[in-house]
């Protein structure tokens, strides 16, 4: 259930599923951020930083984690890239929501 949860969130973003882009490429710095709606509404979202642990809102919670260009990324191989990239952190989550909710931050998650 953890693997599925956190490969299904990121997987979302990484590959802009919706009606809308959800990423644009800064053709200056040559990242890949995400739009002004989808950045506010990481403002609002809480969670667990796959690679960190660390509880937060905003970017922190939801990093983006693409191979390569996310308008062609294919299920096998971004599956395969995120397998490696969060092999193993699934204590980490976890220890991240315990220590969230001990120190009451937890308190702050808003479900809509």
């Amino acid at each position: 259930m953890l693997d599925r949860n956190k490969v299904t969130h990121i997987y979302e973003l990484v590959k802009a599923y919706g009606s809308t882009l959800q990423v644009r490429l800064d053709k200056e710095s040559g990242q890949w951020r995400r739009t002004e709606a989808i950045a506010a509404k990481h403002e609002r979202e809480f969670s667990v930083n796959p690679l960190t642990g660390r509880y937060g809102s905003g970017e922190v919670h939801a990093p983006l984690l693409c191979p390569g260009d996310p308008r062609s990324n294919l299920p096998t191989p971004l599956r395969k890239h995120l397998a490696e990239k969060l092999h193993g952190q699934d204590g980490e989550i976890v220890l991240g929501w315990i220590d969230a909710v001990i120190s009451g931050a937890g308190e702050q998650v808003v479900i809509d």
